[in-house]
């Protein structure tokens, strides 16, 4: 609308200088050429005369001046309309908007209040009770549930049932020797004893604080009269102590074992034959240091030189010695023989402590001029493998052992002293 405004007024502008144009030209050919110029000399060609033609002229630039000035008031009342209409229209959309904002606010708060309504229709919903009484019930003289009947004899029979599975699997997975009967059926050797473990720390050098009253003592003397008893009438001379894993006991039980025989009026020679270790020789004889048994089957000493007389009490001792080669060697040479008879003429009985069977061969040599080969075994501690195969290494030699001894057993794991169910620990008591 504005342009069209402008348009018009430009033509009014345009007419106006067209009008003051013609008026002030006085010549004809200054006329036909603004006649020309402005579109009017058809006209002026059709005039009579000159003059009638100007007016002519002049008297169509008037009317197309008022007709240009209408029409821009035209204009103008337009655009004054309009205006008018525009600013009215902006008000109206400003009231749309606010109105749309306010519909906006009105719907979010009309969809809370739905919520909150289905919200406690619910809690309403869920208060109320949604069911009647229809007759009274009569209380049980008896609890349906639980079955306790029923679940215990269930309990007693699946614990039976899991408690021996247990049982049996523990049977079939140990690998340790840990009583006479798993030792029965392993091997064809008697088990002769089966040892608590000490009371207290006892070690070869204290053989002697096991008393008479004592429940270490009196299994000594058990093992003892087990010993003597093992052949018959005749007594055993040379009693060898071995096992098929270091740890078992033999040096400690040796010396306890000589201590025990020499108590019942036998002379008794303890021979440390663990030439390698020397556990004996090293608290019996000041750290082995003096000659031994090395010495002797090197006739690099004799036996009146090498032995300690009443090095643990009333027993006397023959220490191990010194030997830098390979013990199995040494008595392996042939000596061996010679000195063991030297000394049945002058003891009544010899015991032997020798190497595990399983390490070193020494104990398979020294075990065949034994009267009585004892194997001794640790009570779940033993693997079973290696005790059956300490075994065959023995039996392969020519020598098999005389009887099994089961040490270190702990009170749990042997049984009860006696009808009454109690302990032979309280035997010994007071």
């Amino acid at each position: 609308m504005r342009s069209a405004l402008v348009e018009r007024q430009e033509e009014v502008q345009q007419y106006r200088a067209i009008q003051s144009e013609l008026a002030t030209l006085q010549e004809v050919a200054d006329q036909q050429d603004a006649a020309r110029k402005y579109g009017y000399l058809a006209l002026l060609s059709t005039a009579v005369g000159h003059q009638d033609g100007w007016r002519a002229v002049l008297a169509q630039a008037a009317r197309d001046l008022r007709d240009a000035e209408q029409k821009e008031q035209a204009i103008r009342g337009s655009m004054a309309q309009l205006e008018i209409t525009i600013a009215t229209q902006s008000d109206v959309l400003t009231e749309v908007v606010q109105a749309e904002r306010d519909a906006e606010a009105s719907r979010l708060l009309f969809e809370n209040f739905q919520n909150r309504l289905r919200e406690t229709s619910l809690q309403v919903g869920l208060q109320r009770a949604d069911s009647r009484v229809i007759s009274r019930a009569f209380p049980p003289d008896r609890p349906a549930l639980p079955h306790k009947s029923r679940i215990l004899i269930i309990a007693v029979f699946f614990s039976g049932v899991i408690g021996a599975a247990i049982v049996i699997g523990l049977h079939l997975v140990r690998t340790r020797l840990y009583s006479a009967d798993q030792i029965a059926n392993l091997t064809h050797v008697p088990v002769i004893a089966a040892l608590d473990q000490f009371s207290q720390d006892i070690r070869p050098e204290d053989a002697a604080a096991l008393g008479p009253q004592t429940r270490d003592g009196e299994a000594m003397r058990n093992l003892r009269t087990s010993l003597l008893m093992t052949r018959g009438d005749k007594t055993a001379q040379v009693i060898v102590f071995t096992s098929a894993e270091s740890g078992d006991g033999k040096s400690t039980l040796s010396a306890a074992i000589a201590h025990n025989i020499a108590q019942i009026g036998k002379s008794v020679l303890l021979i440390d034959g663990d030439i390698r270790r020397h556990y004996l020789s090293n608290p019996l004889a000041n750290g082995n240091q003096h000659p031994g048994l090395a010495e002797v089957l090197l006739n690099q000493a004799t036996l009146a030189d090498a032995i300690r007389p009443g090095a643990l009490g009333l027993v006397d001792v023959l220490p191990a010695g010194h030997y830098d080669g390979s013990a199995a060697d040494l008595l392996d040479r042939g000596g061996l023989p010679e000195v063991l008879a030297e000394i049945r003429n002058h003891w009544d009985v010899i015991v032997i402590d020798t190497p595990p069977i399983s390490v070193v061969p020494d104990a398979r040599i020294i075990g065949k001029q034994a009267d009585l080969l004892i194997m001794l075994a640790q009570w779940n501690t033993t693997r079973q493998s290696v005790f059956v195969d300490a075994i065959q290494q023995l039996e392969q030699g020519g020598r098999s052992p005389d009887g099994i001894v089961l040490t270190k057993v702990k009170s749990t794991g042997k049984p009860l002293y006696g009808t009454a169910k109690r302990s032979h620990d309280y035997y010994y008591r007071g």
